[in-house]
């Protein structure tokens, strides 16, 4: 790895099986195996002994960092672990499921998830999600994109100062997440206008796919970063 670059991973498999609007679950046996394999994958990469790991806070981002810890510690790497809630997916609001089946769960919140696309890519980040939706279903609406937003690049910051004192950097994360800090990145390397971060399109993407990502210049990255989290607070505030 080159200097100032740092990898972000999305969270291996998880169990599908339930929906319970907080969507903190487990990884199953597969994804034990898919974050083993990624493991390797990443350790070919690693070429120090300063290492840190960030997570978010659900379950199945931790467990898959703790088997890239396991793997590394097989290899004398020595590495620690951080939950970062800058790194954790987008907050969905409480729900009341109550007489709907797993089909219909999914459902609901796929459509919430369209409507929170949609308004972001209008340009309209106070949209909070489900919102819009039947107050008997949604009982509070979680985070706005500002707010989300604000959060993710707060964990941006993380890792420029884990870069300043020279450790390789890995974070584990979700696959919203990863899109918003490949844009944030785009910005601060002057790819990208600031008002650009939002405008992107969410893909699917593999679990345990991991991306190198490069900071041109963490001094200049981290001014840019804190001067977008001021004005993301502020379009909130002002909301």
């Amino acid at each position: 790895m080159r200097q100032n670059d740092f990898i972000v991973i999305r969270h291996s498999y998880d169990d599908h099986s339930y929906i319970d609007g907080k969507n903190n679950t487990f990884l199953t046996p597969k994804g034990v195996e898919i974050a083993k394999k990624a493991s390797e994958r990443i350790l070919s990469q690693i070429d120090s002994n300063k290492v840190i790991i960030r997570h978010s806070s659900k379950i199945r981002a931790r467990q898959t960092a703790e088997i890239l810890r396991e793997t590394f510690s097989k290899h004398n790497i020595d590495c620690q672990c951080k939950q970062d809630d800058g790194l954790t997916e987008l907050f969905q609001g409480s729900f009341n499921f109550e007489g709907m089946n797993h089909i219909e769960k999914v459902e609901f919140l796929q459509s919430c998830w369209d409507d929170f696309e949609d308004c972001r890519k209008k340009g309209d980040l106070n949209h909070h999600f489900g919102q819009n939706k039947s107050r008997k279903i949604v009982l509070n609406p979680g985070e706005s994109h500002s707010e989300w937003s604000v959060r993710i690049s707060r964990g941006v910051l993380n890792i420029i100062n884990d870069l300043n004192q020279s450790f390789q950097s890995i974070n584990v994360t979700h696959r919203g997440a990863i899109f918003e800090i490949q844009r944030i990145v785009e910005m601060v390397n002057g790819q990208i206008d600031f008002d650009q971060v939002e405008q992107y399109k969410t893909m699917w993407m593999e679990y345990c796919q991991d991306y190198l990502l490069h900071i041109d210049d963490l001094d200049s990255a981290k001014t840019l970063v804190r001067k977008y989290v001021y004005n993301r607070s502020k379009n909130e505030d002002n909301h």
